[in-house]
């Protein structure tokens, strides 16, 4: 065996080893999404899908639960294809051209669309989180219009670029790709940069509102003894802004790796990739479980 096949074979074998450790954890938060999502579908359901916005919540829940489903067929799919490309390699043809030009002759065919999916449902499941916080945001604001309106454009830039991404990302329009790693980086990575920083500002929002709404509680409240006393939607407004927070330091997490280019860390970046694209439909998903425990024992 020449030292350039162990090599590719190394490399193959590298990078066969990363993908299952990829989708097993993949296949362990599915398997704990479905049940959490269900009770979400429940409670949305109990509460009537009458009101516009239980509605949009259920609506946006449906989307996270096809798109869990996507993910993992695609990953799983695209698996399957690389262990059936790597090993039955069609064998008319000319072995004396070696392993890299025969691994070459039929790259072309290799998962033909799947690779163009693979971008788009991490993105619409970051789309839909980032949604969910603008809409929380845009809600506690209703009174000031200059700050909805500003939300609203903001949202729709954060769509533009989460879409374009996704377009750029899967290939589509023969879009070419910056020969720089740099450049590349950026481009690629520009809508999680903006989508931390929309994301920053929605939950600086919603700090905002619960500072004001906990002054005009404290003002409002006679009694020295329930003086600190919250409204149960105060709670639930503050663990807004905790879960909002953490989202966030978990984004910036993510999106300081994406821009790392180090060939140590991009096969742990390759498996956070799809990890993150499921992991990414919790956050709306138990903010809907935990809002509605915190105001029915309230309320008990």
């Amino acid at each position: 065996m020449l030292f350039d096949e162990a090599g590719i074979l190394t490399e193959i074998g590298n990078i066969s080893k990363y993908s299952v450790i990829g989708i097993a954890v993949m296949c362990v938060e599915f398997g704990v999404y479905i049940p959490l999502a269900t009770a979400a579908l429940y409670i949305l359901w109990g509460k009537g899908l009458q009101k516009p916005p239980i509605l949009i919540m259920f609506i946006i829940q449906i989307i996270l639960v096809l798109n869990a489903i996507w993910e993992v067929v695609l990953v799983g799919g695209m698996s399957l294809l690389d262990a059936l490309f790597y090993l039955f390699i069609d064998p008319r043809l000319d072995f004396e051209q070696g392993l890299a030009a025969r691994l070459a002759a039929v790259e072309g065919v290799r998962r033909k669309g799947w690779s163009k999916m693979l971008g788009w449902p991490g993105n619409i499941n970051l789309l839909v989180g980032d949604s969910v916080v603008v809409w929380r945001a845009w809600v506690l604001w209703e009174q000031r219009p200059i700050v909805q309106w500003m939300l609203v454009i903001l949202g729709i830039c954060n769509g533009a670029l989460n879409i374009l991404d996704s377009i750029y990302s899967s290939g589509i329009g023969g879009v070419p790709i910056p020969s720089d790693n740099t450049l590349r980086l950026f481009i690629t990575n520009l809508f999680l940069l903006f989508s931390l920083a929309l994301n920053i500002a929605a939950t600086m929002l919603i700090v905002c509102k619960v500072w004001l709404l906990d002054r005009i509680h404290s003002k409002a409240t006679v009694q020295p003894e329930h003086a600190t006393e919250r409204s149960p939607h105060v709670n639930v407004v503050i663990f807004l802004v905790e879960s909002g927070a953490t989202f966030c330091i978990i984004q910036a997490g993510y999106c300081a790796l994406s821009f790392i280019s180090s060939p140590s860390l991009q096969a742990t970046s390759a498996i956070l990739s799809d990890v993150c694209s499921i992991a990414m439909g919790f956050y709306p998903t138990l903010v809907t479980i935990v809002s509605y425990l915190m105001l029915h024992y309230a309320v008990d």
